[in-house]
Parts: C-alpha cells; sequence; structure tokens
C-alpha cells in the first residue's frame, strides 16, 4: 500500500464494490493525510458510499468480507466552495506562484468534471485501525469533516475581498488556547 488519500470524479455514488461507475477520472492523491482540498471538493452532500479500491481485505472468504466505506460528495457544490475559498486566497495574496496554481488547478477540476467526487481513504485508515466498526468510525469522522470545511467556507462572505480579509486575520500555526489544552490533555 501506498498509505494515500485518493480523490476522483465519477459518475455515480457506488452502492456496492460492483457498482461501478461509467465515468471516472483520477483527480488527486495524497500521502499519509486528507488535505484541506479534498474536504472541501467533498463537502456538496458528503455521503458513506462503497470503497472502489477493495471489496473487503485480501485472503477474507467472499461470505465474510469487511465493509469497505469510500465517502462521496456532489461535485458542483464542492467545486463552488473550492473556487469561493481560492478567490478569497487571490483576494489577500500578490504571489503569482500561487495565483498560477490555483488557476491551473481550477481549469483541471473544470475539465475532469463529473457528477459527483469520491475520497478513498482505506490505505490511510487501515495504518490505524483494522475492524470493521473501528474502520466505519474512522470514515464518518472523515465525512464530519468535509460536512465543517464545507460550513467553514459557506461561513466566508461571498464578497472575496471580505473573505479573504477574514482568511488573513487567521494567523498561520496559531492554535486556540482552548483546542491546544485540549490536545494536552489526550496526550498526557
Amino acid at each position: 500500500m501506498a498509505n494515500r488519500s485518493y480523490l476522483y470524479s465519477t459518475g455515480n455514488r457506488p452502492e456496492s464494490y460492483e457498482d461501478r461507475p461509467e465515468t471516472v477520472s483520477g483527480l488527486s492523491e495524497w500521502p499519509y493525510a486528507i488535505p484541506f482540498s479534498f474536504l472541501v471538493l467533498l463537502s456538496g452532500d458528503p455521503r458513506l458510499c462503497a470503497s472502489l479500491i477493495a471489496d473487503g481485505f485480501d485472503g477474507e472468504p467472499p461470505e465474510s468480507r469487511t465493509t469497505l466505506y469510500a465517502i462521496s460528495g456532489e461535485f458542483d457544490a464542492g467545486f463552488a466552495r473550492l473556487t469561493k475559498f481560492a478567490a478569497a486566497v487571490r483576494a489577500v495574496s500578490d504571489a503569482e506562484g500561487l495565483h498560477a496554481g490555483l488557476a491551473e488547478a481550477e481549469r483541471f477540476l473544470h475539465a475532469h468534471r463529473d457528477r459527483y467526487v469520491l475520497l478513498e481513504t482505506i490505505e490511510l485508515d487501515t495504518m490505524i485501525e483494522s475492524g470493521e466498526d473501528e474502520l466505519r468510525t474512522l470514515i464518518e469522522g472523515h465525512l464530519d469533516l468535509c460536512r465543517a470545511a464545507g460550513a467553514a467556507i459557506d461561513a466566508l462572505p461571498d464578497d472575496a475581498a471580505a473573505a479573504g480579509a477574514v482568511l488573513a486575520r487567521q494567523r498561520p500555526g496559531r492554535v486556540p488556547r482552548a483546542r491546544a489544552d485540549r490536545r494536552l490533555r489526550q496526550h498526557a
């Protein structure tokens, strides 16, 4: 395994491993994490769906395969949120490379647009858990992050300059005190 999260655009929300989409495009993969941009793209009505990577674990008998999940979201809603976020970032940055990268990403996503976006995290999740219930709990946590990412973008003003000003007020690397205290307690 490569221990990556994988992002695809698809023509359906798979209900089973055999429910293969008629159209599928690989959009991106990321090692050892799920980037914020993936969560935003999946934020349009995100739901659990069947994994298209694996139908259970190797060596499991067909009648008792572990159910493996992915997350599917509506492409257009997630793409709209991502472009809103990109516009806010552009409004507060004069970095030409950043502007060019955002434009390239938007063109690429537009060219590979489909009805849904699908996130596969099974490689990451099996680094932490292996039981069916525990894996489902992990993927449900990812689902919550997709919803939270969408809510965060929706909370930004619609005006790109105003949204950019909100983002600029957030200092990188600063962890709010309550979250920092909670993290310390978890590791104590």
